[in-house]
């Protein structure tokens, strides 16, 4: 018979290996976004997407993106509008073979974005990524982000204004409440509009400053 000890021992530098395994995944599944982030959107490298992402990598919102020459492409144009454009990666969880990132992004808006002329501006985005991660690259991503407060920042849509729960409850489904009169374009909104815009927007690639 077996030594119990030595059988109990043995399971419990099995079970530690595998766990130490599976952290090592996790700490360089992290690693392989944060390089990417800081040396293709921050540094504007965009050769090294080739390093990072798949040839038959899937950025799945609207518009969808494919491949690393679809992240080349995304990423030159997000800079040609905001040159100076920066992610930080503010929180990160790793599980298998993926990883949850809530970033922040800003830049100063002086080339044209989505039909938007340039305004100098400064802007601030955030957003929520899920990206999996096989043999070291970036395969495919999933991303929600506050695109309404881009547009709000480059004075194309007016703010929501602070209103009582009460008023807001009274409300008729699609009715709007607008604020006051955009102290940017003098527009106090118009709702078909801004759909209109909204949709453009979606159109012209700013599903996402990732």
């Amino acid at each position: 018979m077996k030594n119990p000890f030595v059988l109990c021992m043995g399971i419990a530098i099995l079970t530690v290996f595998d766990c130490t395994k599976k952290v090592d995944i996790t700490v360089e599944n992290k690693a392989i976004i944060q390089n990417a982030v800081e040396e293709i959107w921050n540094q504007g490298n965009l050769d090294a997407a080739d390093e990072y992402f798949t040839a038959d990598y899937v950025y799945h919102a609207v518009p969808e993106i494919h491949g690393a020459e679809g992240i080349k492409q995304h990423v030159a144009a997000l800079r040609a509008s905001f040159p100076d454009f920066r992610l930080s990666l503010v929180d990160m969880i790793a599980e298998g073979d993926k990883v949850v990132s809530r970033w922040t992004g800003g830049g100063t808006h002086t080339g044209e974005f989505v039909g938007v002329p340039p305004s100098g501006k400064q802007i601030k985005i955030t957003g929520i990524i899920i990206s999996r991660i096989a043999n070291r690259k970036i395969v495919e991503e999933w991303e929600s982000s506050d695109q309404l407060g881009l547009l709000q920042q480059l004075g194309q849509i007016p703010p929501m204004p602070d209103a009582p729960l009460s008023v807001l409850k009274r409300m008729k489904p699609g009715e709007f409440l607008w604020s006051e009169p955009s102290k940017v374009t003098g527009d106090p909104g118009d709702s078909e509009k801004n759909k209109a815009l909204i949709r453009r927007e979606e159109e012209e690639d700013c599903g996402s400053l990732v």
